[in-house]
C-alpha cells in the first residue's frame, strides 16, 4: 500500500483577485523594491487538516491568477488522516481542486483547467511517497528504528541519523531523501499529527497504525526532473509503488550479526578480539588506528561481518525481515467510507 503523502504543484485555475496569506517587502531608502513576496494561504480541509495556496502568476491588469501555488497533503485534506491513502496523484489533485473550489470563490476555473487536472497537465516540484509496514507491535517499531540507525546504511545517503524517534537518510539532500518511523508513537505523542475527535472510525483508524513502521519517500524537483516526473501526467500505474520500492531497496542492512561459534573460534586472535567488542556494540572506529581498522573490516568482510555498522546493544528486531515485507494493505472496513478517498468514475 504506496500512498501520495505530500505534493508542491503549480495548478492551472483561473482566479480573481489573486489569493495569499500575507506579503513581505524590502524597498531600499530610494524606493526600489529588491524583495517582494506573497505567502501562502492556509485552507482547511477535513477535520481541521490544512494546505497552503497562492496565486503563483499575476495577470496584468485584474489583480487575478491563472495558476495557483498549492503545498501540502491532499490525503489528509480530502479525509482528515493520512494513516493510508490513494497513490493515484492525478486523481488526488482533481479532488482537492474541486474541494478548494467550493471553498474559495475566487476559483473560477475554465474548461480547460478542469481538462488540465484531469489528464494531469501541471508541474510538481515535489512529491512524497509513503508506505506502512507490520512492525507486531507498537515497540517493535521503536526497536526497529533504534537498531537500524546503526546497523543500516543507503546508498549515496550514507547511515540513517536518528532524530528524536525519526530515522533520517539524507535529510537535507536537494534531491531525494527517505525518513522511518513509528507511526502509532507520532499519533500518540505529536499534537500535530493527532486525529481529529470526530473523524469516522477514529479508534480503527488508531489501532490499525499502532504496530506500523512508516517509510517516507520525499522526491523534490530536481530529482523529478531527472526522472521525468515533473509533470503529473507521468505519475500513472505503477509509478508511485516504483519509485519507493526502489529508494527502499538501496537500504542496506546486516543480516549476519553472530558468527556461529566454531567460525569464530577459527578467526586469528586479533580479528577474533575485534569481532567480539563489535558483537557487544563497541565502535572499532575509536579503537584501533585507521589502517588497523581497514584491515580488520577487510578480514570480517570475508565472513559477512561488516564492522562499519556498529551493533545496537540489544539488537532483538528483524530488520531485513520488516522492510522485505509488502506493504500493509488498506483494511477492507475501510473502502467505502469516509476516511478513504477512492477516484470516482468519470
Amino acid at each position: 500500500m504506496r500512498m501520495i503523502d505530500w505534493i508542491t504543484a503549480i495548478i492551472p485555475v483561473y482566479h480573481e483577485p489573486s489569493i495569499y496569506g500575507g506579503n513581505i517587502k524590502k524597498i531600499t531608502m530610494d524606493g526600489k523594491v529588491e524583495f517582494d513576496h506573497n505567502y501562502g494561504r492556509t485552507i482547511r480541509g477535513s477535520h481541521e487538516s490544512s494546505i497552503l495556496v497562492r496565486t503563483n502568476d499575476i495577470i496584468p491588469g485584474n489583480g487575478g491568477g491563472s495558476t495557483l501555488w498549492i503545498d501540502g497533503n491532499p490525503t489528509k485534506f480530502l479525509q482528515g488522516h493520512n494513516i493510508f491513502g490513494s497513490d493515484d496523484l492525478i486523481g488526488l489533485v482533481h479532488a482537492l481542486m474541486t474541494k478548494l473550489c467550493d471553498i474559495l470563490p475566487e476559483l473560477e476555473p475554465t474548461d480547460l483547467d478542469m481538462y488540465r487536472w484531469m489528464v494531469g497537465d501541471y508541474h510538481l516540484s515535489r512529491v512524497d511517497v509513503a508506505a506502512m509496514y507490520s512492525a507486531e507491535s507498537r515497540a517493535g517499531a521503536l526497536a526497529w528504528l533504534r537498531s537500524a540507525e546503526s546497523a543500516s546504511y543507503m546508498k549515496h545517503r550514507g547511515r540513517g541519523v536518528l532524530k528524536g524517534m525519526t530515522l533520517y537518510y539524507g535529510q537535507h539532500s536537494r534531491r531525494w531523501s527517505l525518513k522511518a518511523y513509528s507511526k502509532g508513537d507520532e499519533l500518540a505523542n505529536h499534537k500535530g499529527a493527532a486525529l481529529h475527535e470526530n473523524l469516522i472510525h477514529r479508534n480503527d483508524l488508531l489501532a490499525f497504525a499502532d504496530d506500523k513502521l512508516r517509510l517516507e519517500l520525499v522526491l523534490r524537483s530536481m530529482e523529478l526532473k531527472d526522472r521525468g516526473l515533473s509533470q503529473a501526467s507521468a505519475w500513472c500505474g505503477t509509478v508511485p509503488t516504483e519509485v519507493h520500492h526502489q529508494a527502499v531497496g538501496r537500504l542496506e542492512m546486516a543480516e549476519n550479526f553472530i558468527l556461529p561459534d566454531q567460525v569464530a573460534a577459527n578467526l586469528p586472535r586479533h580479528v577474533r578480539a575485534a569481532y567480539t567488542m563489535w558483537k557487544v556494540g563497541e565502535d572499532l572506529r575509536a579503537t584501533y588506528s585507521k589502517a588497523t581498522y581497514y584491515r580488520l573490516r577487510t578480514a570480517l568482510l570475508a565472513h559477512g561481518i561488516d564492522i562499519s555498522t556498529v551493533q545496537p546493544k540489544n539488537n532483538v528486531v528483524p530488520l531485513m525481515r520488516i522492510i522485505t515485507a509488502s506493504p500493509a494493505s488498506i483494511p477492507d472496513w475501510a473502502k467505502g467510507t469516509p476516511p478513504l478517498f477512492e477516484r470516482k468514475s468519470a
